[in-house]
C-alpha cells in the first residue's frame, strides 16, 4: 500500500517544478499554496484539508533564505509547536528556487526554457534573483 503525501509549498512554480521533479520518480503527491508568512491557522487549515483528501503526512517546504536550518527552526520553533499533528515543516537551504536548478530538465519541462546544469546548485547564494553565469 503506497503512502499520499501532502505537501504545502510556497508559489505555484513551486508546485509545478515540485510535480515534475516528483513524477520523474514516480512519485506523486497533493500539493496546497501557503501564500505570504508562516501563518500557523492557515498551515493547519491547508493540512486538514490534505488529509481529509487521504494524505497520510504532511510536509510543509520552508526555504531557510540562506540561513542556517537551525536558525530558522529556532525563530519559527512556537509557531511549529502549534502545528497540528502530522504535519513536519522541512527546510530547504537556501531556497527551493536552487532545487529547481539542480533539475533542469524539470525547469525546461515547466518553463520550456533550457537551464545550464549546475554541480551544486545549493551553493548559490540567492537563486530567486537569477543566476550570475560566473558561478
Amino acid at each position: 500500500m503506497s503512502r499520499k503525501v501532502g505537501i504545502i509549498v510556497e508559489g505555484e512554480s513551486d508546485r509545478r517544478a515540485l510535480s515534475k521533479i516528483l513524477s520523474r520518480y514516480g512519485l506523486k503527491a497533493e500539493f496546497r499554496l501557503l501564500r505570504g508568512g508562516f501563518n500557523v491557522r492557515k498551515i493547519n487549515s491547508l493540512a486538514r484539508g490534505l488529509k481529509e483528501a487521504g494524505c497520510d503526512k504532511v510536509v510543509v517546504l520552508r526555504d531557510t533564505e540562506c540561513k542556517s536550518k537551525e536558525e530558522r527552526r529556532r525563530e519559527l520553533s512556537r509557531k511549529i509547536s502549534e502545528l497540528a499533528e502530522g504535519v513536519e515543516v522541512c527546510f530547504v537551504r537556501c531556497s527551493l528556487e536552487s532545487w529547481l536548478l539542480a533539475d533542469e530538465k524539470a525547469v525546461e519541462a515547466v518553463t520550456g526554457v533550457k537551464v545550464k546544469e549546475y554541480s551544486n546548485p545549493e551553493l548559490i547564494p540567492n537563486p530567486k534573483r537569477g543566476v550570475k553565469e560566473d558561478i
